[in-house]
């Protein structure tokens, strides 16, 4: 019978042992999982953080640009004098178009500001910051790639600046785009409020899951110590 018992008893401390080993590796690989999304998060970091050179990049550029056409506007008015009235007139045009893009530019940036305060936040969802940050990268990329559309446009007036009339209606159409393209991020920064309440409420279940692991490893610790030492004290009364 204590032959009997021992084996029990041994077979029971092998079950505990691998369950131990079990909870240990699936709390380490939470770890690893913690490291690869703060890796990922200083990476959204960064990137939010070059979009906002671009931007300031873009409006330096947008003031020389206005800069060139006021001169191009007192040269036309000395070699063009019968054209000054309609010159005046498309220029006056040319100029709402410029500060309705200046004004776009800073909601760009603020859009851009307001991704970097969801990315500090994002900090305290560890588990779902990938998912939060291929999307916050797609919207940085869509960004990128408005900034981009604007230089060329802004660059083909420069080049252009004799056909204003042509221009006026490129840059209409060019504010139907970037209208639309308004809609889309705004529909992005709401899905990305949308995840970050989903990220709270997951990281708040895993902290839990983690606690709940903490104390069935330490309940498993002392199970274990206790059938350690009734195994000794049947080998000693054995």
């Amino acid at each position: 019978q204590l032959t009997a018992r021992q084996r029990d008893l041994e077979n029971q401390i092998a079950r505990i042992t691998e369950e131990k080993s079990l909870q240990d590796k699936s709390l380490e690989d939470a770890r690893v999982r913690l490291a690869k999304a703060e890796s990922q998060r200083d990476e959204a970091l960064t990137r939010a953080n070059d979009l906002k050179e671009s931007v300031s990049e873009l409006r330096q550029e947008n003031r020389d640009i206005r800069d060139h056409f006021e001169h191009y506007q007192q040269r036309t008015a000395e070699d063009r004098q019968q054209e000054r009235e309609q010159f005046r007139s498309v220029n006056q045009g040319l100029n709402d178009q410029i500060q309705d893009l200046q004004h776009r530019l800073a909601q760009a940036e603020s859009r851009a500001s307001e991704l970097f305060d969801a990315n500090v936040q994002l900090q305290r969802h560890a588990d779902e910051l990938k998912r939060a940050n291929g999307a916050l990268n797609s919207d940085v990329k869509g960004k990128i790639e408005d900034v981009q559309n604007l230089k060329h446009e802004l660059e083909e007036a420069v080049a252009k600046c004799r056909e204003y009339q042509h221009q006026n209606d490129h840059l209409a159409q060019n504010m139907a785009v970037l209208t639309t393209q308004k809609a889309d991020v705004d529909k992005q920064v709401a899905v990305l409020s949308q995840t970050l309440e989903t990220t709270k409420t997951e990281l708040k279940t895993t902290q839990d899951k983690a606690a709940l692991l903490i104390d069935e490893n330490k309940v498993i610790l002392q199970e274990k110590a206790v059938i350690q030492g009734q195994f000794k004290q049947l080998q000693s009364s054995l």
